[in-house]
């Protein structure tokens, strides 16, 4: 029997994975095969004793980063740093947490020659995808400064509180709102691009390829970089991790592009 993969979070009807999984296993005669599993945090428990029975690994998207990394039994570095998990290894009902986000992030931003070291930069978004942006850059760059932005009051990490208290010092302007969150606060991103007007904006969702946080940076003259590469990188860590062997980043590449 062939095994199984999968991505798991909701909604996911906008996830290419499974065509870019499925197609790579059989360019290379694995026997396997990745499904998409729709499930949001009130489905979570329900599903899970089925996916640790039968899955020999699982991506995670949003909502359910956090809450699977609270299933896994160890932990990678990044995962432990950012408390969210985003790639699964599955092995006798046991858990291994990976969060592949920083890797992925880090090939968007060599693929792309964005300058971020010396650089200030603000990171939209509160959630698991924000940490690990934050990580990436402190891990592997040396940035001016980052600052986390969130509309969410309250929060105990240092991160600003809402968008209000964006200021002019901010070079690199990075979205990590999920794309369907992201019309209730297209008109704060008119006035923040508007206001600080950074050298490059970047929003790590890959589909669609120009999001409307890209749209209105480009109205404004600024260079976009989209979340394509990012979802390669990310792509290329969980089979690495799951396979133990290296992914030809350039097919992974052709398969995504085919199913566009």
């Amino acid at each position: 029997m062939s095994s199984l993969y999968g991505v798991l979070g909701s909604p996911i009807s906008r996830s290419s994975s499974a065509h870019l999984f499925n197609e790579y296993f059989k360019k290379h005669s694995i026997d396997a095969l990745y499904l998409p599993l729709d499930c949001d945090t009130l489905r979570f428990s329900h599903i899970m004793p089925a996916v640790k029975h039968a899955f020999s690994g699982v991506n995670v998207t949003s909502p359910l980063k956090r809450e699977i990394y609270r299933e896994c039994t160890s932990h990678d570095e990044a995962s432990s740093v950012t408390g969210s998990v985003n790639v699964v290894k599955i092995s006798m009902g046991k858990l291994e947490g990976y969060n592949s986000d920083p890797a992925g992030f880090r090939y968007l931003i060599d693929s792309n020659g964005v300058e971020v070291s010396g650089k200030s930069i603000a990171v939209l978004g509160s959630g698991g995808a924000s940490a690990s942006v934050a990580y990436a850059l402190r891990r592997w760059y040396t940035p001016g400064s980052v600052a986390i932005v969130s509309r969410r009051a309250g929060k105990s990490d240092g991160s600003l509180t809402d968008y209000a208290n964006l200021r002019e010092r901010y070079d690199v302007l990075i979205s990590t709102i999920p794309y369907q969150h992201q019309e209730s606060f297209l008109s704060q991103f008119e006035m923040v691009i508007g206001r600080i007007r950074p050298a490059v904006v970047i929003d790590i969702v890959y589909n669609p390829k120009v999001t409307l946080f890209m749209k209105a940076a480009a109205l404004s003259g600024i260079r976009t970089v989209g979340g394509t590469d990012m979802f390669l990188g990310q792509a290329s860590t969980a089979f690495d991790l799951w396979f133990k062997r290296k992914a030809d980043m350039e097919e992974l590449r052709e398969i995504l592009l085919s199913g566009e």
